[in-house]
C-alpha cells in the first residue's frame, strides 16, 4: 500500500472517530430515493418514517422538493 493511501485511510479513521460526518443534507438522499423509486405518492410516510430514526430540520424538508428538481435535471 502506498504511504499516500496510508495516510488517507488513517485521516478518514480520525475523522469517523471524531463524530458524524455530514456532506450534504438527508433530503439530497431522500430526494433521490423517491425520484427514482417513484415514491412521491408516498413522500409523508417516507418523512415519517425518516424522521422517526433521524430528525429533519426545517431546512432540509424545505429543500427537498429542489433537490428532486436537480436530481432530475442532472
Amino acid at each position: 500500500m502506498s504511504g499516500a493511501l496510508d495516510a488517507a485511510r488513517r485521516s478518514a479513521g480520525r475523522a469517523t472517530q471524531e463524530g458524524p460526518v455530514t456532506f450534504a443534507s438527508p433530503a439530497v438522499d431522500l430526494a433521490q430515493l423517491l425520484g427514482h423509486f417513484g415514491g412521491w405518492q408516498a413522500v409523508g410516510a417516507v418523512l415519517t418514517s425518516y424522521a422517526a430514526a433521524a430528525p429533519l430540520g426545517e431546512g432540509d424538508v424545505a429543500t427537498l422538493a429542489p433537490e428532486a428538481v436537480a436530481d432530475l435535471a442532472a
